[in-house]
């Protein structure tokens, strides 16, 4: 699958150079020039970007497994988007496709890793302890969000009355060849207008 994958995703994504693919056994990766720390869930790995456009980078990987029958091999997908700040690569966030049998997450899906990780404790310091203060709980007992471990939906059908229907099934190599082409144009719109 690897092979038929990689060919149909780089005859659809020419228009964003999307060329530098290479297969590592089940994977395949892009391989830009420039390392970049990519979050993803509570792992921090360095990978090569691709630059794109104007300050913004990306990083593709797709995992090839067996599905459950384990007669069909289905694409595990993770884009990473950044942004060039001086000698740093800043990762903004990364959109995902897995495909586990179990619907346990939105399918495809964002997560948000641009927070900073003293934020909270920042927040802490400038703020009095006192009974009055409503945040002196969170304080004491340190909780707080880990916004990078939460799955946004990006394909929810909630305008149809469908709360529960966030999962979009794989279907074949096309579907995920549209579904990143249409990716990469929606983000780059974006951080063109918020740029």
């Amino acid at each position: 699958m690897c092979g038929a994958f990689n060919d149909i995703v780089a005859r659809q994504l020419l228009t964003i150079d999307f060329t530098h693919f290479y297969i590592d056994g089940n994977s395949i990766k892009s391989q830009g020039t420039r390392d970049a720390l990519n979050r993803s869930d509570s792992v921090l790995t360095y990978v090569k970007a691709t630059h794109w456009f104007d300050i913004f980078w990306y990083y593709v990987s797709i995992q090839v497994r067996k599905n459950v029958d384990s007669l069909s091999e289905i694409p595990f997908v993770s884009v990473s988007f950044f942004q060039e700040e001086g000698e740093t690569l800043n990762q903004l966030f990364r959109a995902e496709w897995d495909n586990y049998p179990e619907k346990s997450h939105p399918q495809p899906h964002w997560h948000i890793t641009t927070i900073k990780e003293n934020g909270f404790d920042t927040f802490k310091e400038s703020t009095a302890v006192d009974e009055d203060n409503p945040f002196a709980e969170l304080e004491q007992e340190e909780r707080k969000v880990t916004l990078p471990k939460v799955h946004f939906a990006m394909a929810g059908d909630w305008h149809n009355g469908e709360r529960e229907n966030m999962v979009s099934d794989y279907k074949d190599e096309q579907q995920l060849a549209n579904w990143l082409v249409n990716l990469f144009d929606h983000v780059r719109d974006e951080l063109t207008y918020a740029y």
